[in-house]
């Protein structure tokens, strides 16, 4: 299971890691740029990133695209490729018309010193010209490319240059050649291709494993420290939160069955039922508006103060753990108040009533224990509760935790930082559920834990 989650959470996060990629180096189309400057230091944050080897060592794909797509980090570069290998299905002449684009923008920079030289107001002329043959490389509509190709065409008559028409025309006869020759039947077909056990998710995963390293943030900072920065502060409020829950549920699904049937129970059960279908974000606005708006009540901080005073810091802290609480409450107090009145149709409560035991007995020495399981299913899926937090409730009461941090991360694309946290969530998810099985054996005699020989 962890394995699996770890896969799913790698190739999701590794569809959009190109973003951060060029966002750090030159932008190809500035004209004051060689390209090649800009393709140099593409390749060195790739190599610094691990970017340079493919994802898994098994990839699926099909036979009009190039097993080396990765190697493209460029998103909008990458889907122009994808969409023109889905219309011509012929990879190579792709490939072809792609070089001569690139090669077209190489000539423009070596032959640009020169021609502004001569005319110094050709300058916003090459601007535009790098602008449209670098668009070129992200485009993969057919009648965009045409314009495309007649705007550069229109741009260079005006320059009057053997060199630069000489590579305008290598542009268009490898279009031309692309365009005459499509395979699209590839498109059809899978491909399997095997990159070998040095990837991008073998190098990961081996560091978890032997060293517990997730790798560096976009801020070039530590995984683990950054996480352990933040983790106190998001088990704090989830940890009251849910302490309070359990505490609370407790005694008044103990009540509630004891009671079932008078009005007083049957208020309390629509009362949960209505706060069990409010959700915590719109109670969190809701308290917020009421409690800590100057210009209402103002009771309360509207947002938690780590570092005031210790007075000043509990009274912070008193909206966020009532919302973190009350998600729960009334959840638990349903299901436990369900299992206690299942629990008093079995033989053995009956056998107890009619031993003469008191109603209190019966519920606290009888009926309470078997009537844990649902609530110790609860309690297994905490775990993971604990280190991933809330996310929106953190944001709204501007807690500095592992919840808003995931928020954060997912928009900026922070791949180290995600896969970090799901997969200690994922590997508290299954400790919880194995916490969980060893109570069942504890809370019901009936369960246990045996082997096939019944020992």
């Amino acid at each position: 299971t962890l394995l699996v989650v770890t896969i799913v959470t790698f190739f999701l996060s590794y569809q959009q890691q190109g973003s951060s990629i060029t966002s750090e180096c030159l932008y190809l189309g500035a004209t004051n740029v060689q390209p090649s400057y800009f393709e140099d230091c593409v390749r060195a944050e790739k190599k610094r990133k691990g970017l340079d080897k493919a994802p898994f060592p098994l990839s699926i794909h099909p036979l009009s695209e190039p097993d080396t797509l990765y190697l493209f980090t460029d998103p909008l570069e990458k889907t122009a490729i994808r969409s023109l290998c889905f219309q011509f299905g012929n990879w190579g002449k792709i490939e072809a018309f792609r070089k001569s684009v690139f090669q077209f923008v190489l000539t423009q920079s070596e032959l640009m010193p020169a021609l502004l030289t001569e005319d110094p107001d050709l300058k916003f002329t090459f601007q535009d010209l790098r602008e449209v043959s670098a668009g070129l490389l992200r485009e993969s509509e057919s009648g965009n490319i045409q314009r495309g190709l007649a705007t550069i065409n229109r741009i260079t008559a005006d320059f009057s240059n053997e060199e630069l028409s000489e590579s305008v025309s290598s542009v268009e006869a490898a279009w031309k050649d692309l365009s005459l020759s499509p395979q699209r039947w590839k498109t059809f077909i899978p491909t399997l291709s095997w990159h070998g056990w040095n990837t991008q998710y073998a190098d990961w995963l081996s560091a978890v494993i032997f060293r517990f390293e997730f790798g560096k943030n976009d801020a070039n900072r530590d995984v683990i420290r950054t996480i352990s920065s933040l983790l106190p502060n998001t088990l704090l409020f989830t940890g009251f939160g849910i302490l309070f829950a359990f505490l609370i549920s407790v005694p008044l699904a103990l009540w509630s069955a004891r009671r079932a049937g008078s009005k007083r129970e049957k208020a309390t059960g629509i009362g949960l039922l209505m706060l069990d279908s409010i959700p915590s974000f719109w109670l969190a606005l809701m308290l917020l508006m009421v409690f800590a708006d100057p210009e209402s009540l103002n009771w309360f901080p509207s947002s938690y103060q780590p570092y005031a005073s210790t007075g000043t810091r509990i009274w912070s802290m008193v909206l966020p753990i009532l919302t973190f609480t009350y998600g729960s409450l009334a959840f638990l107090t349903r299901s436990l108040r369900s299992s206690l009145l299942e629990v008093y149709q079995q033989p053995f409560i009956k056998a107890a009533q009619a031993q003469g035991y008191s109603d209190r007995q019966v519920l606290l020495r009888h009926a309470l224990r078997p009537a844990l399981l649902p609530i110790i299913t609860v309690l297994g899926t905490v775990f993971p509760v604990l280190v991933s937090g809330s996310v929106i409730l953190e944001g709204l009461f501007n807690i500095n935790g592992l919840g808003y941090t995931i928020l954060k991360s997912t928009l900026s694309n922070d791949q180290n930082v995600i896969l970090a946290i799901f997969t200690l969530s994922a590997i508290m998810t299954i400790l919880g559920y194995f916490v969980a099985d060893i109570l069942y054996g504890l809370a019901d005699p009936r369960i246990r834990l045996t082997n096939r020989s019944g020992e």
